[in-house]
């Protein structure tokens, strides 16, 4: 079996944890205990809004995370560019300033950042 040899320090492709232990029959759903409703948004938010897109800033999740690896800004290069970097994208969802949430007073690029690294800083 021939496999991709993944490079662990790569910032353009990642290999996706999703994929572990992935098998074609489906698992039964479990339970979501403690959830917590993250955004709220209106009716004309499409899949564009949520997935990030464009440049990546340099004070944005993404952007900060590029920086902690050693990244220099100019070379931060786009989301797309990195799209099949799992970590960049998660960073970057929700990160459009044309949304809204109607929940949090915070931007959701910040929320959702929050949330992230919370999340995997306890993993």
């Amino acid at each position: 079996m021939i496999t991709f040899d993944w490079d662990p320090d790569s910032t353009y492709i990642r290999n996706p944890p999703y994929f572990r232990n992935f098998s074609l029959i489906p698992k039964a759903p479990e339970g979501f205990g403690n959830a917590r409703v993250l955004l709220t948004l209106g009716d004309s938010v499409t899949t564009d809004h949520i997935s990030p897109a464009g440049a990546i800033p340099e004070d944005y999740p993404a952007g900060i995370d590029l920086k902690e690896k050693g990244i220099d800004v100019y070379a931060f290069n786009s989301y797309g560019a990195r799209r099949r970097n799992h970590e960049v994208m998660m960073r970057g969802t929700f990160g459009s300033i044309r949304i809204k949430n109607r929940t949090a007073a915070m931007s959701p690029s910040r929320l959702f950042a929050a949330y992230i690294w919370r999340t995997m800083s306890n993993t």
